[in-house]
């Protein structure tokens, strides 16, 4: 995996989209399955490749189950 955004040029608004779907859908995964990440940042999400946008959270030392609605 590779550290996103490490200045490779310009980024074109279809990537962003596709990017930012992919955070979104880990979040709801996250949600889903009560689990709160406490520490979401850029150093935190990574590029599953370097040929596509489909980012990947990572880092959940800080993560914890959330009981209370």
């Amino acid at each position: 995996m590779q550290k996103i955004f490490k200045s490779q040029g310009a980024v074109e608004h279809e990537q962003i989209r596709d990017f930012m779907s992919g955070i979104f859908s880990g979040l709801n995964l996250l949600n889903e399955k009560r689990i709160a990440h406490r520490d979401l940042k850029l150093d935190n999400i990574m590029l599953r490749s370097m040929d596509s946008f489909e980012p990947v959270i990572i880092d959940f030392g800080l993560a914890t189950f959330v009981d209370d609605p």
